[in-house]
């Protein structure tokens, strides 16, 4: 049994070398690419939240009561509320506790009836545990 010459091993490995880095980087791309875009979505569930309280802060300061009439007329929070619909009917797995936070979230602003310090710690709460 023939062995090969050492010029065919080093093609061969320098071959096997060439696919596997090229696999490798291509994962590796794959998962910087979604850890960017987790962390746009991260970034982009605090600023809306951010913008819901500040609108409803808004709202009471004018109506001095926060009514589902009231939070509708809220540009923030029906957007809110409906980029929580799309990412529920997206339901993609890595960002399924990003989904699970802003429903919990989406559900603190429509039981709400005031913006008090309760609400914001409980919405700064639930972003928070995205983060551990």
């Amino acid at each position: 049994m023939e062995l090969g010459s050492w010029a065919e091993w080093v093609t061969g490995f320098a071959e096997l070398s060439a696919v596997v880095t090229t696999l490798f980087f291509s994962f590796y791309k794959d998962y910087q690419d979604r850890k960017k875009d987790t962390q746009a979505t991260l970034n982009f569930l605090r600023m809306m939240c951010a913008e819901v309280i500040s609108s409803f802060t808004r709202i009471e300061q004018t109506d001095n009561i926060l009514t589902d009439e009231n939070k509708e007329t809220s540009k923030a929070y029906t957007t809110f509320r409906y980029w929580v619909q799309i990412r529920t009917l997206i339901a993609e797995s890595d960002k399924q506790r990003i989904t699970d936070t802003a429903n919990q979230i989406l559900v603190l602003f429509q039981q709400c009836t005031t913006v008090d310090e309760v609400l914001k710690s409980r919405v700064q709460q639930s972003m928070q545990n995205l983060s551990k």
